[in-house]
């Protein structure tokens, strides 16, 4: 029988309940963290492996980095497409038969093809470690590229690049990349479909050869790892082969002259909305520090941008700003979407708040709520030994110091207000901004 809540209620009313709190928690952000130790091992074909070994999982994690992302490319999507070609077929697996047998043993394994780096992941279970090393071996070092895999992959990207061309956001950010880094620039260069079928078996191979078979990798494992499963790891993804010294890639960042781009769709349904500039990486002294100047304006869900655009306007359901670090440049960012009938209003309170940013310092009750946020996302990124090879790899890969976390940790509680006014003064003028606008015409 249900309860007689009227009767419930008759009786809260006579029901007299006080909370008093007579002392605040205590609380201060946290100054140290702590990182288990990394150990990096030379194997016998010049691979560096690093191990972060703990017992606390059954599972292996596994990362194979190849300096083979899109700067190194000669032809639009050659990078990615041979990538993609891998796990399609090797000496004695179809790519069929490769899926299958990832499956079979309870494993994962993916690549992803950024802008300087390809990233092939695996997670098996350490007990079928042995079973499944031996394909990943071959997938990295003896793959076929068959034709008529290379056939079904060319089609896929060229349905993908259609279906993201009718998207107002997919346009807007690819505007913006050319405006900042110009049409032939790696960061910058937008391939088309046609540029898809230029992608032939000869091109995958040269390009392969080129930039996986004679060249060294990055390879990190987190697990319950001992010496056997090293020898095996150094048997399978490290062979002995000739590695060829290439020669470093140089581009030139050659900007639109033009810095403003409004673009007229019929078929858009939202605005979008995307200012940028180009900056530098993450190895720059003051990166960190723009990084959370960046957080204020538009980092995280109380950020000016978003109580501005979205709380008090209701012009958006999200914007945000951020910085991208590459190993060759950096960007800083803001994008949004918001309805058609508010384009011209959105862009102008985002200016707005970027002029409050130059003219006043933000109060010590904001400066600490964002130094809470930061140092709670920054910690929650190494919960966990996937989490911590994870940003231990991201490090790596860029060439930071061994202590660049506790740097990290050490910016945000040192920062000032007045240090983020001089960066907004410094680095993020708004005439500075290219900005980039996908709209229809009668706006």
């Amino acid at each position: 029988m249900l309860p007689d809540f009227s009767e419930i209620c008759k009786q809260s009313k006579n029901t007299s309940m006080s909370y008093v709190f007579k002392k605040q928690p205590n609380f201060s952000l946290p100054t140290k963290i702590s990182i288990p130790p990394i150990e990096t091992i030379h194997l016998a074909g010049g691979e560096k492996l690093h191990i972060l070994s703990t017992e606390t999982t059954s599972l292996i994690g596994l990362e194979i980095r190849f300096n083979a992302g899109i700067w190194y490319q000669d032809n639009s999507f050659q990078s990615y497409l041979t990538g993609k070609m891998l796990s399609e077929g090797t000496r004695s697996y179809s790519s069929q038969q490769i899926a299958e047998t990832i499956d079979f043993y309870g494993g994962y394994y993916g690549v992803s093809v950024e802008k300087d780096i390809v990233s092939a992941q695996l997670i098996i279970p350490k007990a079928y470690l042995s079973n499944i090393l031996p394909v990943i071996s071959e997938i990295l070092f003896e793959p076929e590229f068959p034709e008529n895999e290379l056939v079904i992959i060319r089609e896929n990207l060229i349905h993908q690049i259609n279906l993201d061309n009718q998207q107002s956001n997919v346009i807007a950010q690819k505007k913006l990349n050319i405006t900042l880094f110009g049409k032939d620039y790696p960061y910058g260069k937008i391939g088309n479909p046609d540029d898809v079928n230029l992608i032939d078996r000869k091109k995958i191979i040269d390009f392969y050869q080129k930039h996986y078979l004679h060249q060294n990798a990055q390879i990190f494992i987190v697990g319950n790892i001992n010496k056997e499963d090293v020898l095996l790891i150094e048997k399978h993804l490290s062979p002995q082969r000739q590695i060829i010294q290439i020669e470093q890639v140089e581009h030139i960042i050659q900007p639109d002259s033009l810095q403003k781009h409004t673009i007229y769709r019929e078929q858009s349904t939202q605005a979008s909305i995307r200012l940028g500039k180009v900056l530098f990486n993450i190895q720059h002294p003051d990166f960190i520090d723009l990084h959370i100047a960046s957080v204020v304006l538009g980092g995280y869900f109380g950020s000016r941008l978003m109580s501005n655009l979205r709380e008090d306007k209701g012009y958006t359901y999200g914007v945000g700003s951020h910085l991208v670090s590459y190993f060759h440049s950096g960007i800083f960012g803001i994008s949004t979407d918001v309805g058609l009938e508010h384009t011209d209003k959105a862009i102008s309170e985002i200016y707005h708040e970027i002029d409050k940013l130059h003219n006043q310092e933000i109060s010590e009750e904001e400066l600490s709520r964002v130094k809470n946020y930061l140092s709670g996302s920054f910690l929650k990124n190494f919960d966990g030994a996937f989490n911590i090879m994870n940003q231990y790899a991201e490090q790596t890969s860029m060439g930071l110091p061994i202590n660049q976390p506790q740097q990290y940790l050490d910016k945000i509680n040192n920062i000032t207000a007045l240090r983020i006014k001089e960066l907004f003064n410094t680095y993020l003028q708004k005439d500075s901004l290219a900005l980039i606008t996908v709209r229809k015409s009668e706006q």
